[in-house]
């Protein structure tokens, strides 16, 4: 059954039972996380929220970089009914004040000590009742996510899901504030049945494999890299986190990505690691694919090899630029441009 609510592409994701769902790198090591792991991980933050009165239409603030915990909060907020809010770790904190203040958020999930000393500078001006900090951080009055996830079972709870599964598609998922560049910031209402139907009909022509991974690096505050992450689990892609752009060549090298989403300055920083990529130009509502004929080939340095210069790299990005941007006026009309490498294009 097509899934009608950001819970159902949950449940769609862990009944897969895989051993990979996600991957992120902790004391350096990569690490994976199971179906049964990630839906205990999701459950014991959905119920410590109960626990805390967090209920059905409170909102929750999420202050962090792409990692697992950002995902984990989102899925126990959207599977209880709790809308979350999202929030740039960039902002000020005046301006994260402000966002606190307008959505009501009485529980923060913060992800560094950086992200918790703005919180705690701006905290009596909000609603805010507890704050949640994902790093291993031991600090008075924050609660550490890790002291929670570690409780996690792998059983299923029965109350968990008949909540989820009563979530309704026109009920309010998250608040998405605008930049404010042109006035003050308004949050943006979406609910389930708006971020669902996009991630469902958006990649209907694609083809998808159980070795597909997708690594998040752009900012899951943006609904853009969100909407991915949700298309990754409604598909059974893994999903592996760059917290940081300055760790983004690495992991690259590291993962091997079969699948990248990005507008045109990050697509400029890249090579396709296979030589064939998908292209989709977004609408508001819709997408529809095409087929980019082969702009690059070449596979990342291994260790043993020589790395190109600074100078080398940046030439061959900029060739791949102008090609991309001759494609995609020639063909989309100037539209703005996703790209998703290796989605199984034929020839």
């Amino acid at each position: 059954m097509e899934p009608k609510t950001l819970a159902d592409i949950f449940f769609t994701s862990v009944t897969r039972d895989s051993e990979r769902v996600i991957m992120f790198k902790r004391r350096g090591t990569w690490e994976n996380v199971s179906s049964r792991q990630y839906y205990g991980y999701v459950v014991s933050v959905a119920h410590a929220l109960k626990q805390w009165g967090i209920h059905r239409g409170d909102r929750v603030a999420i202050l962090s970089e792409n990692r697992p915990e950002w995902m984990i909060t989102d899925f126990a907020c959207v599977c209880s009914g709790i809308i979350d809010v999202p929030i740039y770790t960039t902002l000020t904190a005046d301006q994260t004040a402000y966002l606190l203040q307008n959505s009501g958020a009485r529980v923060v999930f913060v992800s560094t000590l950086e992200q918790l000393r703005k919180v705690e500078s701006i905290q009596s001006q909000t609603s805010v009742e507890k704050v949640v900090v994902m790093d291993d951080i031991a600090e008075i009055n924050v609660i550490p996510m890790w002291s929670v996830l570690e409780q996690a079972s792998l059983d299923h709870d029965r109350e968990f899901d008949e909540a989820a599964h009563n979530i309704q598609l026109d009920e309010i998922a998250t608040l998405i504030y605008t930049s404010g560049t042109t006035g003050t910031s308004k949050g943006v209402m979406l609910s389930h049945g708006n971020l669902t139907s996009n991630a469902v009909t958006s990649t209907k022509n694609f083809e998808w494999a159980d070795e597909d991974l997708y690594l998040s690096f752009l900012p899951l505050s943006h609904v853009t890299a969100r909407h991915l992450d949700y298309v990754c689990f409604l598909h059974g892609a893994t999903v592996a986190y760059c917290p940081y752009f300055d760790q983004l060549p690495q992991m690259l090298q590291e993962v091997k990505p079969t699948i990248r989403n990005a507008m045109p300055p990050p697509a400029r920083s890249g090579r396709s690691l296979t030589g064939r990529v998908k292209w989709v130009s977004a609408t508001k509502l819709k997408s529809r694919a095409v087929r980019f004929p082969e702009v690059c080939r070449g596979t990342w340095p291994t260790s043993s090899s020589t790395p190109k210069s600074a100078r080398a790299l940046a030439e061959e990005a900029a060739s791949i630029a102008r090609a991309v941007r001759r494609w995609a006026r020639t063909w989309l009309n100037g539209l703005p441009v996703w790209a998703f490498p290796s989605m199984r294009a034929t020839a």
